[in-house]
């Protein structure tokens, strides 16, 4: 049975994965063109659909997740969500900052596979990871 503090941190992430695909600054409709329809709610797919989210890989070092939340928030990124007081600064810890910050960084690029590197701790899945 989960714990309470494991259902804490599942929504605090579901919620920032909302945000973050929410956030008009991360729309990757090229202009002129029209956009894809809505396939789900807020936009958030439920399964493989082409769709990929940029995480870091499993296990990494704190301190090559700093360099990439760093590298990240340094080129524009809007970081305020992981900043005390933000809506996605908990849970409080390296690895959930830097999957914020390196996918809306991968977003805020167009999605291009080659940006989700971040020193080889970049990883791009297909499957929702808010499911």
């Amino acid at each position: 049975m989960a714990s309470i503090d494991n259902i804490v941190v599942l929504t605090s992430f579901v919620l920032c994965l909302l945000l973050l695909a929410t956030t008009p600054s991360f729309a990757t409709t090229p202009i002129g063109s029209t956009p894809e329809p809505d396939k789900g709610t807020l936009g958030i797919q439920n399964r493989d659909d082409g769709k990929q989210w940029c995480l870091p890989k499993g296990k990494t070092d704190e301190k090559l997740l700093q360099e990439a939340i760093d590298f990240a928030c340094s080129q524009g990124i809007d970081c305020s969500p992981i900043q005390p007081g933000g809506p996605c600064f908990e849970p409080n810890t390296k690895d959930d900052h830097a999957r914020y910050a390196m996918h809306a960084y991968y977003a805020a690029k167009g999605r291009n596979p080659t940006v989700c590197d971040f020193k080889g701790i970049g990883n791009l899945i297909s499957l929702n990871p808010s499911n």
